[in-house]
């Protein structure tokens, strides 16, 4: 999920149209509900950039970016000591729905998950899904 100014630019990258969706136009209730869980509190977007460049990278294709993607790392305790150092640098920014801290949290899940540190990887979900929640609209079956 992410802010509004991003998805716009990645659909069209990916899909080649400007989309004129009611949340992208500005129109949804829900949507405004969404983004501004997902908003940046301070700092810049430059700011945030090279902190969440430290776990992704910026997928392209030929027409565009086409959305974010993980830097590989060389093993899994790699990837997590990456995302547990930019998480609390990310929580300067914005709370935990934040879009950048909630896709550096997922690596964490991921991390946690493939090592097998099960009681770890059990609360990082359950942080994970208690914002997710927050995020998604309440019409939403995910």
């Amino acid at each position: 999920v992410l802010p509004t100014h991003l998805r716009r630019r990645f659909v069209a990258g990916r899909f080649g149209f400007e989309c004129r969706c009611s949340r992208c136009e500005g129109s949804d209730p829900i949507g405004k509900m969404v983004e501004a869980a997902l908003a940046r509190e301070k700092g810049s977007e430059g700011d945030v950039a090279k902190l969440h460049m430290v776990v992704a990278l910026l997928q392209s294709s030929r027409t565009g970016p086409i959305g974010f993607g993980y830097r590989e790392f060389e093993d899994w305790p790699e990837a997590l000591a990456h995302a547990e150092m930019v998480l609390p640098k990310l929580a300067e920014f914005g709370p935990e729905t934040f879009w950048a801290r909630h896709h550096v949290r997922q690596l964490k899940c991921l991390a946690l998950e493939a090592l097998e540190r099960d009681s770890a990887a059990y609360l990082a979900l359950a942080e994970h899904a208690a914002a997710s929640w927050r995020i998604l609209p309440p019409y939403c079956d995910a």
